[in-house]
């Protein structure tokens, strides 16, 4: 009976000093946890020196202009991915655009010549930038070089017909056909018609009926407000709009907004002008 009781004792007194030493083990683990919570809070609450303030505000700088760098080069691919692999001319063409602005482009065969591409690279390269210098910036501009058929192709563009006409030298007008007569143009060859019928309806081919007179034919331009081109120019010619009518001398249809001038004589500088009046 003895020995149990001190047995009870005994087993009683080692629970006791367990529960103790467990409360103790978690108040020593409570009070450290909560001494790390301070040192943390007080480590947030210390303020930020001026250098490390430097620094950041110079990383979050450089990193902006990295961004805009980034974003200024792709817009400079993206530019010339369009210009490079927008379609090119086949033949030697002058384009209106909507916009009054102008577009050349000339299909040269350097074969025979005597005249290498770089030479003639660099001999339009100093033209434009004589023209534009004078005339001001964007008057005229090399857009790009390339290769069509075996031959150099060359595109430049001019902010306006009057600044194409100044550095060509050709004669051209561009306007209504009442501002076409107060120019002193006189035009005495007859016209074609362009029919509205097509070979296709998929294709660009285009027929031209009836012979009229250029008195005629300018009247109804006056009375319809079509548009006048007038030019003396051997080369393909794109308008902004549907043809019409075009003089029937060295000229020929190649789509409805098309025409190619080429003289019999095969003369590089055509002698004669012509017009196409288009909607």
């Amino acid at each position: 009976m003895r020995r149990t009781q001190e047995r009870n004792l005994i087993s009683n007194h080692s629970i006791e000093n367990l529960l103790q030493t467990y409360y103790r083990r978690k108040r020593r683990i409570m009070t450290g946890q909560k001494a790390e919570r301070q040192v943390k809070t007080k480590r947030a609450k210390r303020p930020v020196s001026k250098v490390r303030m430097q620094m950041l505000r110079r990383r979050r700088r450089n990193w902006i202009l990295s961004l805009v760098i980034i974003a200024v080069l792709l817009v400079i691919l993206i530019h010339y991915a369009i210009v490079f692999l927008s379609p090119k001319a086949r033949a030697s063409t002058l384009t209106l655009n909507s916009d009054g602005s102008v577009r050349l482009e000339e299909v040269v065969d350097l074969k025979g010549t005597g005249v290498s591409e770089s030479e003639l690279k660099r001999g339009v390269r100093s033209s434009i930038y004589a023209f534009f210098k004078e005339h001001g910036f964007g008057s005229a501009r090399v857009r790009r070089f390339s290769h069509v058929d075996g031959k150099v192709y060359m595109e430049t563009r001019f902010k306006s017909l009057k600044f194409y006409q100044t550095y060509s030298g050709y004669s051209i007008f561009n306007g209504s056909a009442k501002a076409a007569a107060k120019a002193g143009y006189n035009l005495e060859d007859n016209f074609r018609q362009v029919s509205t019928k097509t070979v296709k309806r998929e294709s660009k081919t285009v027929k031209l009926d009836k012979v009229l007179t250029s008195k005629d034919v300018l009247a109804k331009a006056e009375k319809e407000d079509d548009q006048v081109l007038i030019l003396q120019e051997n080369i393909r010619v794109k308008v902004d709009g549907k043809i019409r009518y075009l003089t029937d001398r060295d000229t020929s249809l190649v789509s409805k907004d098309t025409v190619d001038i080429s003289p019999e004589n095969k003369n590089p500088d055509a002698d004669v002008l012509t017009c196409i009046i288009y909607k």
